[in-house]
């Protein structure tokens, strides 16, 4: 019976930074885009970097788009009736508690 095998992959460590060095981009990556940051830069600047295209292109408009399931019909309000759930205060002491706690008020 064969076992499964792994491999460990390379792993780089970037001493000097947030992410891999230059060198380290493989031939067929070189073109998508990279920011350096540092790994003292507060992680929120990567995220408004990567974020913007993202937010530009979720407000395009498009023929085709399909509707968001966000989006919600308006209610018909009319056949909703608001209905009373207040709760009323019952006296802690009066005549429908007197005599809970048994005689002497001491339970």
């Amino acid at each position: 019976e064969k076992m499964a095998s792994f491999t460990m992959p390379l792993v780089q460590d970037n001493e000097t930074g947030w992410g891999p060095e230059a060198n380290a981009c493989p031939e067929a990556l070189r073109h998508l885009p990279f920011a350096p940051f540092s790994k003292n830069d507060r992680l929120g600047r990567a995220v408004e970097w990567g974020g913007t295209r993202e937010r530009d292109r979720r407000w395009q408009k498009s023929r085709t788009e399909e509707p968001s399931p966000f989006v919600y019909e308006q209610i018909d309000e009319e056949g909703f009736r608001t209905v009373d759930t207040k709760t009323t205060t019952k006296p802690r002491w009066g005549p429908a508690r007197r005599g809970a706690m048994g005689p002497g008020g001491r339970g």
